[in-house]
Parts: structure tokens; sequence; C-alpha cells
């Protein structure tokens, strides 16, 4: 019997008693039925009262409850073993059992008398196994399942469904599991039997074997389901009405004695739960298993009582008996027969005792040609086995003896089947409900044969090298194993200085060697060896190890712009500094180098690209994983230098500020820069030619058209530029002329002053009456110091302003000559009086040209371009 996990499922068993078999439901009393009938009561009847004992066997660790209700809620108890008395009137009552945080199992009785009711609570025992398992106790032959238990001094119960419990289940305790107890999880019904009878109904007569068909009933019967599990049920007994509708658990067929339970199991598994007999249907196999069970299983008769049997004979719905399906059954109950007696049948080679060596297979042929029908079980760990048709083959791969056991496949229908009743009469026909049994078999055929393992010895040898070579690889870890999912490891080692790893001793058969750690700088092997080891013989395995290996890369850039440089050499070394490759980076500033080997290696700048400093720095970087692309990134600083110029004046050299200088480099600006305070501009500039331009000259200055060219190439040198400005200048011309007849006034002397009042220039005018002077940008006065002969000193102050080069500003300067004096003429003639009219119309006409001349400008006054001042 295989090892049993005892779980903590407590589940309540409660053993009742019924002094009728099929007494039906007791209706609770009114108090009319319950009245004297002797004496007229006027007072209120008092109800009786009478004890109900709860006779309980309780295991140790379990805790148990009781709740007893009528309506609402009378008492709680906490059962203890042994018994337990309580007093209550007469009614009808529902006891709901607790233990262990179990789902309730609740009950129904109806208290007129003093009433003993026996309990039992039992740990249920369950093989955790995905097959069906018969479980039994060291005490009985029946299981430790639920039990229901009845005597005949006992009043009738019905069980009912807990209405609280929502899923009709009860779940195990959650408790700590220990060395001697598992608890898997798992649960089972507290929900009652429901039977449904569905359709497939067969008209048939029974009569009591012992009295022949002088008597016999008219009946029919149809399919009975449990619908809480599904399982197909049969009736015990035809005399009896079907149960549909709510059953609950009676027993486990304790009222048949092993030899006719084992009888009715072979007949319900052969003749219908595996399939039935071949060229009958469903319905067919259904019906005739349900005769023959009637045929062999003892039944209440009305007629002669308990221990009867049953004679049963088909009809048809008018009850002629069916000639016709009679004879299908008696063909059919031949089929049947067959197929139990082929049901014991076990394997011809079972008993069988076999000696192997490790290694070595045998093929068993079975001659019952049942092989196929059975499973196995119980498989010792020294061997493996395959079933191909009626041959079994076992191979010896283990030291370890034992038995490989087999036992009838019958899937889910082995185990324990149960019984399920309904208390009563169904009205329509007066005849007590019957008892429906879902069989299983607790014990199907089953054989074994026995295995000795010889062990056999033999030898393995791993030699490792590098790949491509001889070379032997020391440092890799191998494991060896019995599968080749490598669950079941015997053996770790690693090789040696020779690349070697001997295990010795091992048992012949096939073996699994797998690589798990690659020595440093290799790669580790996947590949999953197989390998047999022969007895006596040491069997060689050459493996190899492929070295790491990497490529390196590396991309040239600016450290300011990050921009690629192409046309950088870049040497590669490795760490002992010996040159493997030299590179020279592409457009994109990138070098690939060819593959190395695992190692440290670094990266050296040989000739750095036109206008960089060289980068003295080794760039290291490891080859630590095979197939692995390192991406160096190395920086160069571009070559700077320091360009300065000063501006001065070109005629004082005095420093010129504000000049604005353009620098240009291709075409392109690159700076603007104005002249500080002391005629300066400073710029640092990176490697490359360059072109500076004045762009905007200061005021009073003329715009330089020179270019200067410059080229730095030299790391933090200053490269220097001279620059000159010259200043505006302008002629300023002066002409002097008589106020009355505009004639040149030569002699005049004319003084020009700057707008500090210092004098710049003093002259006198020509023969012309002109005089010229040459100016620098600024605003200037000028005015007649000392007049000519003849002439008024002129009171006109001159204005002029110079803001262009290269003009010439001419201005007029009138003198008043000085008026001459003449005697009075005392008479006054004709001749007088002509000359009279003729001054007044002179000065009549000068007057008119002295009105429309220009406002301060004298007449024939000219300008040398549209910026002179009057």
């Amino acid at each position: 019997m295989k090892t049993l996990k005892l779980v903590g499922l407590i589940i309540l068993i409660l053993v009742l008693s019924l002094q009728v078999a099929f007494a039906e439901e007791v209706e609770v009393p009114s108090a009319e039925e319950i009245a004297i009938e002797e004496e007229t009561i006027t007072e209120p009847t008092v109800p009786a009262i009478y004890s109900l004992t709860l006779n309980a066997v309780i295991p140790q660790g379990i805790t148990a409850e009781v709740e007893i209700s009528s309506g609402e809620l009378v008492q709680s108890l906490v059962l203890t073993e042994g018994l337990n008395t309580l007093a209550l009137p007469e009614e009808l009552y529902i006891l709901k059992f607790h233990s262990n945080g179990v789902s309730p199992v609740s009950m129904k009785i109806l208290i007129t008398e003093d009433t003993e009711i026996p309990l039992e609570f039992k740990a249920i025992v369950i093989e955790e196994t995905t097959e069906p398992e018969v479980v039994t106790t060291e005490e009985t032959s029946e299981p430790t399942l639920p039990t229901l238990k009845t005597t005949e001094s006992e009043q009738p119960v019905e069980m009912v469904e807990d209405s609280n419990a929502e899923t009709g289940e009860a779940e195990l305790p959650a408790e700590e599991t220990t060395e001697s107890e598992a608890k898997p999880n798992i649960s089972i019904t507290a929900v009652p039997p429901t039977i449904e009878i569905v359709g497939q109904d067969q008209y048939f007569q029974v009569a009591d074997a012992s009295l022949g068909w002088t008597t016999f009933y008219n009946m029919g019967t149809g399919k009975f389901v449990d619908t809480t599990t599904g399982m197909v049920g049969f009736c015990l007994n035809p005399f009896e009405v079907g149960p549909a509708g709510v059953n609950y658990l009676k027993d486990y067929f304790s009222q048949y004695t092993p030899e006719i339970r084992k009888q009715a199991e072979l007949i319900a598994i052969n003749g219908y739960y595996l399939g039935g007999i071949s060229g009958y249907d469903e319905r067919q196999n259904n019906i005739f298993t349900q005769r023959r069970l009637w045929e062999i299983l003892p039944v209440n008769s009305p007629f002669t009582g308990a221990g009867a049997h049953a004679l049963i004979r088909f009809t048809t719905p008018d009850w002629v008996v069916d000639s016709g399906v009679e004879t299908a059954y008696q063909n059919w109950l031949n089929g049947l027969n067959q197929l139990i007696a082929n049901y014991n049948v076990i394997p011809s080679f079972s008993g069988q005792s076999i000696n192997l060596k490790i290694g070595e297979s045998i093929t068993l042929t079975d001659a019952n040609g049942v092989l196929s029908s059975y499973r196995f079980g119980n498989v010792p760990d020294g061997i493996t086995y395959s079933v191909n048709g009626n041959n079994l083959t076992i191979t010896a791969v283990g030291e370890i003896s034992g038995k490989l056991e087999f036992v009838r496949n019958i899937g889910s229908y082995e185990g324990v089947g149960y019984v399920t009743g309904k208390d009563g009469i169904d009205p329509s026909t007066g005849l007590p409900y019957q008892d429906v049994g879902f069989f299983k078999d607790r014990d199907p055929s089953r054989g074994s044969v026995t295995i000795s393992v010889t062990p056999s010895k033999g030898n393995l040898t791993i030699t490792k090298t590098q790949t491509g070579t001889t070379t032997a690889v020391a440092g890799a870890t191998y494991v060896i194993a019995t599968d080749e999912a490598m669950a079941n490891v015997i053996g770790t080692a690693v090789t040696d200085n020779q690349g070697h790893i001997t295990w010795t001793g091992l048992n012949v058969g096939t073996y699994y060697v797998k690589e798990t750690i690659a020595p440093e700088g290799y790669t580790l092997d996947l590949t999953i060896y197989t390998v047999t080891v022969v007895d006596g013989q040491t069997v060689t395995l050459n493996v190899q190890d492929a070295i790491i290996t990497g490529t390196p890369t590396i991309t040239k850039v600016d450290i300011s712009t990050k921009e690629p440089l192409p046309n950088t050499v870049i040497e590669l070394y490795d760490e002992f500094d010996n040159l493997i490759e030299t590179k020279t980076t592409d457009e994109n500033g990138f070098a690939e180098f060819s593959k190395v080997n695992y190692g440290k290696y670094y990266f050296l700048e040989k000739n750095a690209p036109e206008g960089y400093l060289l980068n003295p720095g080794k760039h290291w970087f490891e080859i630590r994983e095979d197939g692995q692309v390192i991406h160096s990134t190395m920086e160069d600083q571009i070559i700077t230098g320091q360009f300065e110029a000063i501006k001065t004046d070109a005629e004082n050299d005095k420093p010129v500020p504000g000049a604005t200088y353009t620098i240009y480099r291709d075409g392109i600006v690159v700076a603007e820069l104005v002249t500080d305070e002391e005629g300066r501009i400073k710029i640092n500039l990176p490697y490359g030619h360059y072109t500076l331009k004045e762009t905007i000259a200061p005021e009073g200055y003329t715009l330089d058209p020179e270019e200067y060219s410059f080229f730095i190439e030299e790391q933090g040198k200053l490269y220097f530029q001279a620059l000159v400005e010259n200043p505006i200048y302008s002629i300023v011309q002066i002409t002097k002329q008589d106020s009355k007849n505009l004639q040149a006034v030569p002699g005049a002397t004319i003084v020009f002053y700057n707008e500090d009042g210092e004098i710049v220039f003093a002259g006198v005018t020509d023969e012309n009456g002109m005089i010229k002077v040459r100016l620098r940008y600024g605003n200037y006065t000028y005015k007649e110091t000392i007049a000519p002969a003849g002439y008024l000193l002129a009171e006109k102050v001159g204005k002029i302003s110079i803001t262009n080069d290269g003009v010439t500003i001419e201005e007029v300067f009138y003198n008043e000559p000085i008026p001459t004096q003449t005697l009075p003429n005392t008479g006054i003639g004709q001749s007088n009086i002509v000359l009279i009219i003729v001054g007044v119309g002179l000065l009549l006409a000068s007057l008119i040209l002295y009105i429309k001349r220009p406002a301060n400008r004298l007449p024939n006054q000219k300008y040398a371009d549209k910026n002179k001042l009057p």
C-alpha cells in the first residue's frame, strides 16, 4: 500500500439510526393534535420536555460544536468526548455541526421522546496521487469517508444542505505541515447528492425468485445521475421507486458481503462504466447492466422480506414480454461474462524475477494480451520502462532494485463507490424510495515484476583543447548526469593542466556531460554530450572550447564640436605594448580593427589630423565576451592661437577706438570686433587661414580698404597686425567780394577756429579775393579779423562742418566799402531834381533786391555740396 499523507480535513460523520426504513417525514404536530382529548383543559398546555443525548467520538486535536435551532437559535453547545445531554421541548429541530473550520453539516430531527444520537468525527486519509486509489483503514476494509449509520431504535432523520454555505464545499483548515503529516490543498463536498432520472425508459416485470412468476410487479426504469458529481448510478432494489431529488449519503455498500459487492462492481464497470459491451449502444448497456445488478444483489422483497432475489424480464409498454429484448440481453450477458473473465487476467509475465546489469535491457511479452489494459506505478528509481503493444521493455539505469508494479487501468472508477438514499414513500406509487449505488472497484487486478540490478562499472575521461589547436585548456568545469535534462547530476569536476577530467567507477549506461563554467578567456560550450559507459572500459570524450574574440572600433571626434575627424592614424596595442594593427579613420572619423582575443588592449594616436594636437593618452579597453564589439571614442584638441591688432591714427599715431573689423574664414564670418580705447582687438582662433577687414570706420575716419590675411598654425602663438586709420579731410575755399560791385577783395585776413575756440588757420585773401585751407573732420568757425583798406570789418562769423573726405567747400564772404562824404548843393535846379528822382529809383530797386534775396545769403553765394552750412 502506498505511503499515505494524513491531511487535516475534518468532516462530520453523523452516525444516525432509523427506526422505520421507509418512514415518511413527520409533520410538526399542532397544538390541537397534542391536546389531551379525555378532558377539557382551559389552562395553556405545557409542552413535554425530552432529553437529546449526543454520544460523540472526538479524536484528539479536533474541536466540535453544535447549534440547535427551531426557527430561532435555542442554544449552542461545545461537544465533549462521550455523552452530551440537553433538555428540549417536543419540536422539530435543525442540528448544525461545526468542526475545525470545515463547512457545517446539518440534520433535521423531530423530538417526541428521549433520543440518543451517536456521532463520530474522523480525519479523512487521502493519498496524494493522480490515479484513483482505494482508501482503507487498518481496522476494517471500509474506507474512512463520511458514513451515515442507523440503528432500529433511532428516530428518522434527514440530511439537509447548509443554507449558509456559499459553495457547499468544505476546505481543509490551514495548518502547519509536519514531516509525519502532509496536508495537500484539497476539499470535499458537503452538499448532499442530488439524483436525476433521465429518459431511456425500459418496461419490465419483477418477481420474488423464491415465489416465481406467480406474483409480480410491472415497473419501468431510467438512467440515474448524481448531478453533484456527474456519475451514473444504478438502483439497488427493483421493488422500490427511484429516488429523484436531494438524497443523503447512506454508506459504502456495507449491506453486502465483500463477494457480492465485488461482483456488482465488476458488472457495473465492465457492463457500463468502461464503455460496455461492443455492439450495444449506451442506452442498452445502461439498462442491461441495471438488470444484471438486480439479478445478483440481495433485495428486500415486499413478499418475503430481506435477503430475497429478484426475477426480471423485459416487456413492451403493454406489459407483454419482449422476446427480442430478452434475446439481446442474453447475448449481452454472454459478452459481459467474457469481459469479467478477462478483467481479472493479468499479464503473463507477472511474478517473474529478472536480473539486469546497469545499462542492460530486457523485453517481456504478455502472452495473455492484456498489457495495454494496465497502468504502471511504483517504478523503482534504478529502472526505466516502455510499452509497445504487448511488449514491456525494462532497462536498468541505476543500482536500485525493486518491483515494477502494474494495475488494471480503469481511470476514475478505481476507488470506493457509495450509496445514496431517500426516506419516505413515493405518494404516486405507495412504494418506498430505493437506494442508488455508484460503483467503483476498490481493488482492481494487479501484478508485478521483480528486478535485481547488478552494478557494472566503467570510466569516463574528458580531454579539453582549444578549438582548432591541440593546446590543453585547464579550468573548465563539467558536470555529468544520468538524464539529458541534466537534473540528476552525479558529479562535477574541473579540467587539469592537461585539460583532463576522469570519472571512475561509473555504472554502465548512458550519461550526459555538459560544461557549466568556461575557463577565463574561453566561450562556454553549451553542447550536452551523450556518452555510453561500457563495462570494464574507459571511454574518452574529446571536447573543445573556442577562445573569446571581439572587434575593436574607434571614432575620432573634435573635443568641442564632436564632429568626426578623418585621416587620423590610430595604433592598437596589447597590454604588453605589442603593436597589433594600425588604421586610419575614414571620412566619418571611424576605424574598425581586426578581431582580437580575450584580454586588455589600448588605442594610441600616431598622427593627428591637420590642425589638431596629438592626443598622447592610451585609451584602454577589454575583450570579455565572445563577439563583443568595442565602441571607443577618442577626442582631439584643435590648434588655437591668439590674434591681436592695434589701430592708430595715421597722422599722430594715437590709438583709434570704435573701428569695427570682421574676421572671415573661407568667406564665412567668424567674428566681428571693435577696437577698444587703446585701439586694440584680440581674439583666440582655431587653426586655419583668416582674413581681417574693416567694415565700419569710426567717426572722423575713412574706411580702411585693405584686407589683412593671417594663418593660425601653431598652438598658443600670438599673431599681431598693426593697423592705421586715415582721418577725413576736406578743402575749404573762402572768396572775399565787394558787397557793392561784387569784385574780388584781396588783403582780407581770415581766421579759422575749432570747436574748442583754438585757431587752426589764419590767412590773407589773394588777388582773386580767395583763401584755401585743408581741414580735418570736425566743426569749425571762421571770421575776418583785419579788413582790407577801404572796407569795413565784416561782422559775420561763418560755420563749416567737415564730414566727408576729399570734397571742397566754397563760401563767399562780403565786405562793405567805407562810404565817401559830398558837400550839399544849396540851390535846387532842374538838374538837381533829376538827380533826386534817379537816386530814389536806385534806392527802391536796391530795396526790392534786398527783400527777394535768400535769408542769410548774399547774392551769387555758391556751395560745394548739399551739407554745407550757410
